[in-house]
Order: C-alpha cells, then structure tokens, then sequence
C-alpha cells in the first residue's frame, strides 16, 4: 500500500507539473498580453492550447498570444537566431480576426491601430524547447515609401538598415509583397547606374524602375532586374 501510494503521489505531482506549464496567461486571443517596446517573452510553448492559425489556412497549432497598439512605427519579432517558433499578424477582434501577414519578421503599424500577434510552435520543432522572441519597435526610414524618399543626386553614398523597412505591395508586374526601399531620382538624359552592396549577405536585390511626371499615385513599373547594379537611361 506504501508503494502504491507513493507512486499515486508522484503520478500526480507530474500530471500537476505538465498541467500548469500548459497554462499561459496569454494562452487565447481573448487574454492577449499587451506589449511594448523591448517586452521580452521565454516560455515552453509546446503545451500551450490548440489555434487555429489563420493565416495558414486554418493549420492548428500550438501558441501564445499578444495584443499591440501601434505607434506609427515598425513593430520587428527578434527571436535570437532560434528556429523553434514562427508567428502571425491580425488585425480586426478576437472574435473576427483579419490576417496581415504571417512569418515576416516585422510590420508597420499605423498610430492608435491595435493588432494581434501569434507567436505558435513550428511543427517541426522538438517539444520542452524555450521559445524567446524579443519585440522592438524602429523608426520607419525615410527611403520606406515613395512620397518621404528625398531626390539623390550622383556620386552620393549611403547606408540603409532593412529593418526599418516595411512591407509593400507592389502593382503585380513589378513583384509581390518584399521589403522595398525607395530611391528619387530627377532625370536629365544621361544614363545612371546604381550600385548595392550588403556586407553582411550574399543575397541580391531586385530594382523596379518607376516612371512618372505626376508623383508617387501614378506611376508604371519599366523594368525589373535582379542584379546588384542597375544601369538606366533617365
């Protein structure tokens, strides 16, 4: 009787241990936790209740969630150079939420606009792993859309950081939804060459040459390019 008693007693102190690392305070869209800038989160996620991750088709996954009030800036998910979760954004309620995107490690967020954040397992990921995501706020750069991009002139050099660039959607023969920079250039009839370098990649970069005499709002893509350097006749 002592034995099995015993055996009853740590069965149960198990069952309880795995019950309260499944519950998290955030553990539905209804109980989000507001976050802010530099709010770090490093929980086991792997026995968190079961999401419907819209924004993959419905997929169930395990996952905790964060709600965030945007601030006219890039909201970007830092998760340490570790693979153990992915994430997605809504918008909208918890009872009717809209998806903006999923996996892209940041987004902009107008001034006063709420959205809600998904932080779940991958499934490919081993169970009683930390999950440690940091989440930070950037300044959107001036070369992020077309009407703040200031008028470059030859020989000028500067340095862009990529994570204080959104995502944009460009019209369809120009490419999907990437992380673009914008570059204003005055034509004058000679031919100009633009040169990217990344120090720290191997990746290349896709240049999308706009042309218009009325501003930003009405433009058309001319040509699409898929090397480092870009030579045009303006």
């Amino acid at each position: 009787m002592k034995i099995f008693i015993l055996i009853q007693f740590l069965l149960l102190n198990i069952l309880n241990s795995l019950i309260s690392q499944s519950i998290h305070v955030n553990d539905n869209c209804e109980s989000a936790i507001l976050i802010n800038n530099g709010y770090e989160f490093n929980k086991d996620i792997s026995l968190t209740g079961l999401d419907a991750n819209e924004c993959n088709y419905g997929e169930i996954v395990n996952g905790v969630w964060f709600r965030y009030v945007g601030k006219g800036r890039i909201l970007n998910l830092d998760y340490h150079n570790q693979f153990t979760a992915s994430h997605s954004f809504y918008k909208g309620n918890c009872d009717s939420l809209i998806c903006i995107s999923k996996n892209q490690n940041s987004v902009f967020i107008n001034d006063g606009e709420e959205i809600f954040i998904l932080v779940y397992q991958n499934p490919s990921n081993n169970y009683f792993e930390k999950t440690k995501v940091t989440f930070k706020e950037y300044d959107v750069s001036q070369y992020d859309n077309c009407a703040s991009t200031p008028v470059i002139d030859c020989d000028t050099t500067f340095n862009i950081e990529t994570i204080t660039l959104s995502y944009d959607n460009l019209i369809p023969q120009c490419g999907s939804e990437q992380k673009y920079f914008w570059l204003k250039i005055l034509g004058d009839g000679s031919l100009k060459n633009i040169n990217i370098t990344n120090p720290n990649t191997s990746f290349s970069y896709t240049f999308s040459l706009y042309y218009s005499e009325s501003g930003c709002d009405v433009n058309r893509c001319v040509n699409l390019n898929f090397n480092n350097s870009f030579t045009f006749n303006s």
